[in-house]
């Protein structure tokens, strides 16, 4: 396996790992979305949460994004296995047998800190 091929794949699954934490975590902790007529309803009925309702929410929140990004990433190691896709960074092309357990599941144990 090309070593630089292999740096690259572990590269662009730990940029993944930091997008996992969006600001709707912290917004619906704070109680601050931010300050618009669009999201006004949306800040009136967080006030009326409890911290351990708010965290509870803010947890459904976080599963869902992380539910979003699981699947983009079966669905492209899916096709990168079937040879209909190819991914490269920095004009290295990350080798199918990179994608062998599939980067959703690689993005799972790099998150986890495995």
């Amino acid at each position: 396996m090309d070593k630089t091929a292999n740096e690259k794949y572990k590269t662009m699954i730990d940029d993944l790992v930091t997008l996992r934490y969006a600001s709707h975590h912290r917004w619906i902790l704070e109680q601050c979305w931010p300050e618009s007529s669009e999201f006004e309803n949306i800040n009136e009925v967080l006030n009326g949460f409890t911290l351990e309702q708010k965290q509870t929410i803010a947890l459904i929140a976080q599963n869902a994004r992380d539910s979003g990004i699981h699947d983009v990433l079966l669905y492209l190691s899916n096709k990168i296995i079937a040879g209909s896709l190819e991914i490269s960074m920095d004009g290295i092309q990350l080798l199918p047998e990179l994608f062998e357990d599939g980067m959703h599941s690689d993005w799972e144990y790099r998150h986890e800190g495995e």
